[in-house]
């Protein structure tokens, strides 16, 4: 079976606070912020990548989350490590301009990942419009401030108190 939401536009953002707080201990929980670099297929070579995911066993929750804060939905089959047997995942994403207003309302809910949506937060001012679509277009100080916010999350995100992206 496959599951596929999609609704960008930041105004369907619920500014409910009891809405936003229940979200905000999602994110905490099963939240993920994640900042990447891919390779850009238009041609504008290696460019930064900002995503908020969610991911959950339970369909009723991801599409909770999707009606109150829109965004992408989809599944996927995961499988248990022994491959005993299969279960279906679903995920809920946001990025871009909807990551930045979601992370705005959130901040003042987060425990855990306060300081991810604030990096976060700082990752997204660095996207102004017509700028920032690949290193091309992007001015040296503010590819290095990228890599560095990049690298701030990734060692926010790392589960291991001496994993090596700790000491960096």
């Amino acid at each position: 079976m496959r599951f596929r939401l999609y609704k960008p536009e930041t105004d369907c953002i619920s500014k409910d606070p009891l809405h936003l707080a229940y979200l905000a201990g999602l994110i905490d929980g099963e939240g993920c912020f994640f900042i990447g670099k891919y390779k850009c297929k238009s041609g504008c070579g290696i460019t930064f990548h900002t995503i908020l995911n969610i991911t959950s066993a339970d369909q009723i929750l991801v599409q909770w989350v999707f009606d109150h804060f829109g965004g992408n939905g989809d599944s996927h089959v995961r499988w248990t490590s022994k491959k005993a047997y299969e279960r279906p995942i679903y995920r809920w994403v946001i990025s871009g301009d909807h990551l930045t207003k979601l992370c705005e309302l959130l901040i003042p809910y987060l425990v855990l990942k306060k300081g991810h949506a604030e990096v976060m937060l700082e990752m997204r001012k660095t996207y102004k419009a017509g700028v920032g679509r690949g290193r091309v277009n992007l001015a040296a100080n503010e590819w290095e401030k990228r890599d560095e916010l990049m690298k701030q999350l990734r060692q926010l995100n790392s589960r291991f108190h001496n994993h090596a992206l700790k000491h960096k």
